[in-house]
């Protein structure tokens, strides 16, 4: 049996609060994402949060879920959460579940200032 690891790194870019998140997201380890999530400056007006996932090997339904989740807690502050490279599964599973409103960036030096 394989655990699945997920590491999150968080960084600053200008205005945004980037969470570099690499390996694997699936119901064992999407809970640490929303607990990373959950302490991101959601207090900055308003907050700006993108999620780097060059490095992210798999992301089942827990995941995506917690994408969705930090998406609408974000707009409903004013503010936004962006998914900076994702894997391109993953933005087919964003349209696939409709959940395809997630503004995408190819690169954080692509976040709007």
């Amino acid at each position: 049996m394989v655990t699945a690891v997920l590491n999150v790194a968080a960084q600053r870019h200008g205005s945004w609060r980037v969470l570099v998140v690499s390996g694997d997201l699936d119901v064992a380890t999407a809970p640490r994402l929303v607990d990373y999530l959950a302490g991101a400056s959601w207090t900055d007006p308003p907050p700006r949060i993108a999620l780097e996932l060059s490095g992210l090997r798999f992301c089942g339904a827990a995941g995506l879920r917690a994408f969705v989740d930090g998406w609408e807690r974000a707009a409903s502050l004013g503010g936004d959460l962006v998914l900076v490279a994702p894997p391109r599964r993953v933005v087919e599973f964003l349209g696939i579940f409709r959940a395809d409103h997630i503004t995408i960036a190819d690169a954080v030096t692509d976040l709007p200032q």
